[in-house]
């Protein structure tokens, strides 16, 4: 398996009020989009796209700044997303259409979850060697019944969502009659932390008995 990670890092930040993936994730500090990108490298991607859009040229050299430097881990790729205003399936769309032609699978996620695990990524690619994993089947990771991210595509779907409208949805693949949708339980709720305010990052940080 060759499984191509895509990041969506276009939008505006307009309800945290500043550039959230340049805001520093606690408890080192690290920017955001750089401290998540380094959790990404070491889990076993063959490559990672970054979907950049507003500001993307500040965010992209303010990121390189601060990614750890390291010999191994996926190399990272820089993409620009000329119609990110229009919502997030843009970007999703410019991702996808980036990735290797040789990659069996897409693992896709917004950029502003930084407390996910680099093991849940791991368990995630892990399940695209199980038999049931076929080019029709959606691998999602769920916890307590919600799904979770990163989404991983098969090259199959893939190319039917590129063949869609820019104004279609995502969501469209999960109602699709042809697609199966295996939900990969045991994981813990850092798969649905997305920061969209600052005081997200404070409570997502907490430890988990004292958070609100």
């Amino acid at each position: 398996m060759s499984v191509s990670a895509v990041l969506l890092a276009a939008g505006a930040s307009t309800r945290f009020g500043s550039p959230k993936m340049l805001a520093p994730v606690p408890p080192e500090g690290r920017p955001m989009l750089a401290h998540v990108i380094d959790t990404w490298r070491g889990a076993g991607f063959a490559e990672i796209v970054v979907v950049l859009g507003f500001g993307g040229q500040e965010l992209r050299k303010e990121t390189e700044e601060n990614l750890l430097r390291r010999s191994e881990g996926a190399p990272v790729r820089w993409v620009e997303n000329p119609h990110w205003e229009s919502g997030m399936f843009s970007s999703i769309r410019t991702g996808l259409a980036a990735i290797r032609p040789e990659s069996t699978h897409a693992a896709l996620s917004p950029a502003d979850l930084p407390f996910l695990r680099r093991s849940s990524l791991r368990t995630v690619l892990f399940a695209t060697t199980l038999p049931e994993a076929d080019s029709r089947a959606l691998l999602v990771p769920v916890c307590g019944m919600r799904r979770g991210h990163p989404l991983l595509i098969p090259a199959f779907l893939v190319a039917r969502v590129l063949s869609w409208p820019a104004d279609d949805r995502l969501n469209r693949l999960f109602a699709e009659p042809d697609v199966k949708v295996l939900q990969l339980e045991g994981f813990d709720e850092t798969i649905l932390l997305d920061v969209d305010r600052p005081a997200d990052l404070a409570a997502a940080a907490a430890p988990a008995g004292t958070r609100a």
